[in-house]
């Protein structure tokens, strides 16, 4: 006895029904899920307003303030190059701190 696939004894017609069979349940609480979550989103939206415009000037007011406290651009910069001129002068220092101590016990064990 031969086998024959599904697609060789019903044709491709019995292959697209078994898929959509397999896809169309999912399909449908998908759709009921996309369609509650848009009216819930819906509803949150035309609930009314989040912000009053005083509320609105209050928060532009505290933005402007914290604004003008920082520091120039220019000084960002140059904080941020002297910052890592530090780092590779530490670096230096280091490896002169170790050579240091290198040639210090070299000295200690001369008789």
């Amino acid at each position: 006895m031969t086998t024959k696939t599904i697609g060789e004894t019903n044709g491709v017609w019995a292959i697209l029904l078994k898929v959509a069979l397999l896809i169309v349940p999912l399909l449908i609480p998908w759709g009921v899920w996309v369609t509650r979550e848009t009216l819930h989103n819906h509803t949150f939206r035309s609930s009314g307003e989040r912000f009053t415009q005083l509320n609105g000037a209050q928060m532009e007011a505290r933005l402007v303030d914290k604004i003008s406290k920082l520091p120039p651009d220019d000084w960002r910069d140059r904080i941020l190059t002297v910052e890592a001129s530090w780092l590779a002068i530490d670096g230096r220092l280091d490896v002169i701190e170790r050579k240091q101590e290198r040639i210090i016990t070299l000295l200690e064990r001369l008789p």
